[in-house]
């Protein structure tokens, strides 16, 4: 009985070593994969963000330029009914 202990309890020893150490792997890729994952996260809501930008510009400047106008227009009626 006393030789099979031995080897028992060296197992038990090693094993704890052992999986200390997969585990502390395990855990590296996990932070490695989910700051992988936050960092292309980040690129398509930069990339979404952009192309927003791209597609809400021209709308944008069409609306500054009627409301521009209208706004000339105004000033036009108030200095032609100033001048009167």
């Amino acid at each position: 009985m006393a030789l099979v202990a031995i080897p028992l309890e060296a197992f038990i020893y090693a094993l704890r070593t052992v999986s200390g150490v997969v585990l502390e792997a395990l855990v590296r890729i996990l932070a490695f994969g989910f700051r992988l994952a936050g960092r292309v996260v980040s690129g398509v809501a930069d990339t979404l963000s952009a192309l927003y930008d791209l597609f809400i510009l021209p709308p944008l400047l069409l609306e500054r330029a009627f409301q521009y106008g209208a706004y000339l227009s105004a000033e036009r009626r108030r200095g032609a009914s100033q001048n009167r």
